[in-house]
This record gives C-alpha cells, sequence and structure tokens, in this order.
C-alpha cells in the first residue's frame, strides 16, 4: 500500500510537467505571477520535488545553486487543497537535505511578506532588502544548512 503522503525528486520529463502544472495552478492563476516569471530557463538546471498523495501530484518546490556553496529555494507550490497540513515544512525540510546532499552551506528563499512567520519558525532569518518580481514585493530569508 502506497503511503498517503509522499515527496519525491522529480526524475522524468513527465514528472517535471506535473511540478510545473502545479505552479501554474498557484503561482500563475490564483497568486498572479506573470507566466515568464514562473517559467524562467532555470528548471533544467534545478532539483525539483514534487509532494505526491497517494500518488498524485499536490505539490513542488525546486532548488538551484547560486554558487558553490548557496542555493535558492524557489518556486513553492501546495495545492489550496493540502495547504495548512504540515506538507509546506516537510516539503522544505526535504529540499534542505537535499541542499546538504549537494555540498550547499546556506539556502536563500524570496516569499511575500506574510509568510516570513513560517520560514523563521523553520530556522530562517531575515535578510535586508525586498525584491521585486512579477509585480510582487518579496522578501529575502536565508539559512544555513550546514552547522
Amino acid at each position: 500500500m502506497k503511503p498517503r503522503i509522499s515527496i519525491k525528486q522529480v526524475e522524468t520529463p513527465d514528472e517535471l510537467r506535473q511540478a510545473q502544472r502545479i505552479r501554474e495552478i498557484v503561482l500563475e492563476t490564483e497568486q498572479g505571477f506573470p507566466h515568464q516569471v514562473n517559467v524562467d530557463g532555470l528548471d533544467p538546471s534545478a532539483m525539483h520535488v514534487l509532494v505526491l498523495d497517494r500518488g498524485e501530484p499536490v505539490g513542488t518546490a525546486r532548488l538551484t545553486k547560486r554558487s558553490e556553496t548557496e542555493g535558492m529555494l524557489a518556486r513553492i507550490a501546495l495545492l489550496g487543497s493540502h495547504r495548512g497540513k504540515g506538507l509546506g515544512k516537510r516539503m522544505l525540510r526535504h529540499l534542505e537535505t537535499v541542499a546538504k546532499h549537494a555540498g550547499l552551506q546556506t539556502i536563500y528563499v524570496e516569499p511575500h511578506a506574510h509568510l516570513e512567520p513560517f520560514f523563521r519558525s523553520l530556522g530562517y532569518e531575515t535578510v535586508p532588502g525586498r525584491v521585486e518580481l512579477g509585480g510582487h514585493q518579496l522578501i529575502r530569508l536565508r539559512r544555513r544548512v550546514v552547522p
């Protein structure tokens, strides 16, 4: 019997399309990010994860390398029906482990300001400055993933 919730790294073009479809629903349709911001050309070199509920994709996020020691979490998207159940935390913790195995020491994320308490509860610290992306004002946070 399949576990109800699982998180897996994206390995195939079909899995990447599933991740991109979730991003279209959440980032473009719900949040209003332009398509060209969502599909920015970095997907082929990024590490992606899918959150699966009984084998069906319900969430995704990606990790890109900014340097040999720094990475960026982005395109974090969870379908509305699965929010508030701890899946975002599980997905981020999974990607933090991926970052460690990739030799990264620090990861950054640029979410909407209302998500700052969530990220701070996971050990992220706010970095001064704001980012404008596709008409959205975002904040910056970082977390060391290697002690």
